[in-house]
């Protein structure tokens, strides 16, 4: 819909599944296949390059800082946990869930670690790209929507996932793409626009929203069929409908499964 509306469209992904053959880069008339944690400093190439022009752009930048680091061996892992500063380091082994930091040098509480640790870096990566945004001057005009397609578990689940015993690989509690809890589903959504002002909502939103709700923001037309609403992102928690039901389907490994959220009730059905 943008490059309809003369938008440039431009992709830079360290993610093997966003390419031209998959599909998912449909409208995008250049990308870059780049491995992390090299996302950013091509971004800032790309952004400085167009700073003097007046064309506008759409810039789709795919991260997976925080996606592999804390799978890896033990070596790494304490390589991992030790570059955490002190303080950051003492605070993520007290909120470490399921009391996998019970012994801090088990496999588990590294992970979580390494975990933090990767987040700690993506931040940086993506403090960088909006700093460019600030320094050439593109922050004046310039809508930036930063989401994710999904958390990690961290043996939250364990005895629920042993239970169905579903996962061929066998891994319970850990990772993503075998459950639908919400560890997995409920991922940050921040947006910044020059003509909003800063606030935090509660309101219940969806992946799906994001589409229409770009195209809404930057005054283009709407897509030909929309799964999703048009966000007000002046819109409070109070003006919004609370009994709203969300889905959310898919899984990588084991048995089908599919959610439904309706205000404090969830229901997940296996095996569909």
């Amino acid at each position: 819909v943008l490059r309809d509306q003369s938008y440039l469209t431009y992709a830079i992904t360290a993610s093997p599944f966003v390419s031209d053959t998959t599909g998912l880069l449909k409208g995008i008339d250049r990308f870059e296949v780049v491995k992390s944690p090299n996302v950013a400093s091509h971004a800032v190439l790309w952004l400085r390059g167009r700073a003097a022009s007046q064309s506008p752009w759409f810039l789709y930048l795919h991260f997976m800082d925080a996606h592999g680091d804390h799978v890896q061996g033990s070596p790494a892992l304490e390589q991992f946990a030790s570059e955490l500063p002190d303080g950051l380091r003492e605070a993520t082994i007290r909120s470490a869930p399921a009391g996998i930091c019970n012994d801090r040098q088990e496999t588990e509480c590294l992970s979580y670690q390494a975990y933090a640790h990767s987040l700690t870096r993506l931040r940086k990566e993506l403090a960088l790209v909006l700093a460019t945004l600030e320094e050439t001057g593109q922050s004046k005009n310039t809508l930036v929507v930063l989401f994710s397609d999904h958390g990690e578990e961290f043996h939250e689940h364990r005895q629920a996932e042993m239970a169905i015993a579903g996962d061929p690989r066998p891994f319970y509690g850990e990772g993503h793409g075998q459950s639908m809890f919400r560890e997995l589903l409920h991922v940050p959504v921040l947006v910044w626009h020059p003509g909003i002002p800063p606030r935090v909502s509660a309101a219940p939103i969806s992946l799906v929203d994001l589409a229409p709700s770009i195209l809404s923001w930057v005054k283009a037309p709407p897509l030909p069929a929309q799964a999703g609403r048009t966000l007000d992102a002046r819109a409070t928690r109070r003006s919004l409908p609370g009994n709203r039901m969300r889905f959310a389907s898919g899984i990588a490994y084991g048995y089908p499964e599919q959610s439904v959220k309706w205000n404090d009730w969830k229901l997940v059905q296996i095996g569909c």
